[in-house]
């Protein structure tokens, strides 16, 4: 039985009503090895070993086909494909440039990579989750946004006292300076970091990204 819970998304149109979307509620992560012996255990002339070095060769190979150029399909599972993008320079990441404020200013000095990969299920892939999965919903299963009691412009002041006592500051930080949910927070994060007069700048990525002030101009 797979449970579920009604969720509260921002108000993106600025319509001022309240939307949600429904997720699951996750039940961990089943990785290589799991699936590996889950496949095992169907099909008895295979050991988890064996079925797992079968499974990481077909991963090995999807890269490889992809690294060509070639889009693959899975058979029920859909296709995939290399999403592209650009580059980031150590002095645009320093400057917290945005990617649009990269190709605007710059647009021959960046390069193209591999930012992520396309997946588009096949559609008999997604009858089949709809047949075999009994969903149930969570009671009280309702996660409201958690609402700042502070204005953008008092949040930004928040954050750039906070800075200028502790030089670099983490999206928990703000989130709890605020009173927002961190996912909340980084979402807003990166819209004043965008902003052309922002006081704040960041640097590095995921479990790495800090946030500080722009240095004064002479």
């Amino acid at each position: 039985m797979v449970k579920f819970f009604k969720r509260e998304i921002p108000d993106f149109n600025g319509k001022g009503e309240k939307q949600y979307r429904y997720q699951v509620r996750s039940m961990g992560n089943c990785d290589l090895t799991d699936i590996a012996r889950r496949m095992a255990h169907r099909h008895s002339k295979y050991n988890d070993v064996a079925m797992e070095g079968l499974m990481t060769d077909v991963i090995d190979e999807v890269a490889t086909a992809l690294s060509e150029g070639f889009s693959v399909s899975l058979g029920k599972l859909g296709t995939f494909s290399l999403k592209l993008g650009m580059k980031q320079s150590a002095k645009d990441k320093r400057e917290g440039l945005s990617k649009a404020q990269q190709s605007a200013t710059e647009p021959n000095a960046r390069s193209v990579c591999v930012r992520g990969i396309n997946y588009k299920p096949d559609k008999n892939f997604i009858t089949h989750l709809n047949v075999n999965c009994k969903l149930q919903r969570e009671e009280h299963g309702i996660v409201e946004i958690k609402q700042s009691p502070y204005t953008l412009e008092e949040r930004i002041k928040l954050a750039v006292d906070y800075l200028h006592q502790h030089s670099i500051m983490r999206t928990h930080n703000y989130a709890e300076l605020c009173g927002l949910s961190k996912s909340t927070a980084s979402r807003e994060l990166r819209e004043i970091v965008g902003r052309k007069k922002s006081p704040i700048t960041k640097s590095g990525s995921r479990a790495a990204l800090i946030y500080f002030l722009k240095p004064e101009k002479n």
